[in-house]
């Protein structure tokens, strides 16, 4: 029987933990509507427990293109970490995103 782990070197140094598993996240999405093409979308996820916390959040402007295509621009934060007796490790991040998809 197989399972997952997480295995770690630096020089000597060396590292194994075999306490992985997943989380599930609640997930929000909205929209407000500027124009036919246009619009605000907020959208999140998240989980947090005694044991830590994980934390997704975007806004961004999004235009409908004629063709099935739309493209995009806003802000990110990811944020979270774990606070256990054998972990203590968070992390805060921030950046803006563009992007370009298309809808089927």
């Amino acid at each position: 029987m197989g399972g997952s782990y997480i295995k770690l070197r630096q020089g000597d140094l060396r590292a194994k933990d075999d306490d992985l598993g997943l989380v599930p996240l609640l997930h929000l999405y909205g929209a407000y509507h500027f124009t036919d093409r246009t619009s605000l979308v907020l959208d999140f996820e998240g989980a947090a427990a005694s044991q830590g916390r994980a934390l997704d959040f975007a806004v961004q402007v999004r235009h409908e293109l004629p063709t099935g295509w739309h493209v995009y621009g806003g802000y990110r934060t990811l944020e979270g970490g774990a606070d256990n007796s054998s972990v203590y490790a968070f992390a805060w991040l921030h950046h803006a995103s563009v992007g370009i998809g298309y809808r089927f």
